[in-house]
């Protein structure tokens, strides 16, 4: 059983706690079933959607759901002692310590040659991600519609830029996201571009809009206007 030990994760940190669930499991031999629920993610969950967050936004990682799993303990189908849930020192250690985790910064040791560590990470993280994430239809439909109606540039660039979320680092600031923009222009000589600016600061999006003027694409979504 998979679950989610962080109270604080965000979205994506559920994400990769989950698909090293995933990796650990498949390593072990294991049928990995993902549960969410109520106690460990309080900030997504919602019951009339159902009892597991994963499953609100994405498909099971395998052909059993926890609904299922849930009624082969009722009919007797498997046993308590056949179902391993991991405690928090071994999701924490599997999430920032194993050397083969999915992951997006190094956390406990720096690595030498980082642009190798970050080059690894990506494969492994791209293997998952093709493999065990599949989208709920309803919402692949939304993203669809929203790329046929605003990704219409010959170029899109996209931007991530972190704001009030990263509660342990201060955020980057923006004229070293403009630079690397400006920089990329240059040398791909692209002359028909937008930017898919991805950000919880309602103050980027205006300052991006200020330095691009109708080139920033943007959803409507929640965010924050102060520290």
């Amino acid at each position: 059983m998979i679950e989610n030990k962080d109270i604080n994760g965000g979205f994506v940190a559920l994400i990769i706690f989950a698909l090293n669930g995933v990796r650990r499991a498949l390593k072990q031999n294991a049928l990995p079933i993902i549960m969410f629920g109520e106690k460990d993610t309080p900030f997504f969950y919602d019951t009339s959607k159902g009892l597991s967050v994963w499953e609100y936004y994405f498909e099971p990682v395998s052909p059993v759901s926890y609904n299922t799993l849930k009624q082969w303990l009722v009919d007797g189908i498997v046993s308590e002692s056949q179902i391993h849930v991991n405690t928090y020192q071994e999701v924490m250690d599997g999430h920032m310590k194993d050397p083969d985790r999915l992951a997006t910064f190094w956390a406990w040791e720096e690595p030498e040659d980082k642009a190798l560590w970050m080059a690894q990470k990506r494969a492994i993280g791209r293997k998952f991600v093709q493999d065990h994430l599949i989208v709920k239809q309803e919402i692949q439909q939304v993203a669809d519609q929203f790329f046929r109606e605003y990704f219409d540039a010959e170029f899109m660039i996209g931007v991530h830029a972190r704001g009030t979320d990263f509660g342990y680092a201060d955020p980057l600031p923006l004229a070293r996201f403009y630079e690397s923009i400006d920089q990329l222009i240059i040398q791909q000589n692209i002359q028909d571009y937008k930017i898919f600016l991805a950000t919880d600061q309602t103050q980027f999006v205006q300052q991006f809009q200020e330095k691009y003027p109708g080139l920033v694409v943007t959803t409507d979504a929640l965010r924050s206007t102060n520290h």
